[in-house]
């Protein structure tokens, strides 16, 4: 077999044409590597390398489109790739260079995330631990991004806007104070609060005394 034709595809890719009918659209660099020109023999060696080739650009524009719709952890792209049965170890490979070149950071995106998270959502932390933790992000380094003063100041103020909401809305059917109390703890640990927090905003908030119906 050898190479029938080389013909430019775009800017950074080249499509080259083998005698045995078979196509591969490989980078200019792979093109530079294998100094590919017209005429030269292609091996089992070279036709595995520029198949290889073909499947990582393939994986490359997949990866881009899905960050160009929002931004990824470096995990939820592998996921997203695998299931389209890419290679394994290719996929490996360019998200290793995505993270070179900064397309995939997953310490801006777990940021990004948690402040997305905490100003609209108005999420707690270990809800947010369990999202990012199914994202591949590490339990170390959401603690390192919660600890600014800025989110630990936002949290503060969300669980206290959430159980004032709540107690609010209940007081104006319900007068059993242990009942109010129970039903915003439950309510603030499903948005992911923790106990000590919820403990000391229910105490803030709700006065220790028998509620009455509002008119």
């Amino acid at each position: 077999m050898v190479i029938e034709k080389i013909q430019k595809k775009d800017q950074d890719s080249v499509t080259v044409f083998i005698s045995s009918g078979e196509k591969y659209t490989v980078n200019i660099n792979t093109l530079i590597t294998y100094s590919l020109q017209k005429g030269m023999e292609v091996n089992e060696e070279l036709t595995e390398n520029l198949k290889n080739e073909e499947e990582r650009q393939k994986i490359i524009i997949s990866a881009l489109r899905y960050l160009a719709h929002r931004a990824h952890s470096s995990f939820e792209i592998q996921l997203k790739l695998e299931r389209k049965k890419f290679k394994k170890h290719i996929i490996k490979e360019v998200i290793l260079e995505l993270t070179r070149k900064s397309y995939l950071n997953d310490a801006e995106f777990a940021q990004k995330y948690i402040h997305e998270m905490i100003l609209k959502k108005k999420w707690g932390i270990k809800k947010m631990k369990s999202m990012l933790f199914q994202k591949g992000i590490r339990s170390e380094m959401v603690d390192i991004i919660l600890a600014e003063s800025e989110l630990i100041q936002l949290k503060t103020e969300n669980i206290r806007i959430l159980c004032q909401k709540k107690y609010d809305s209940l007081k104006t059917t319900q007068n059993d104070l242990k009942v109010i109390k129970h039903k915003i703890f439950n309510y603030l640990i499903s948005r992911g609060f923790d106990y000590i927090d919820i403990k000391e905003t229910l105490d803030e908030i709700i006065p220790d005394q028998t509620l009455t119906f509002e008119e």
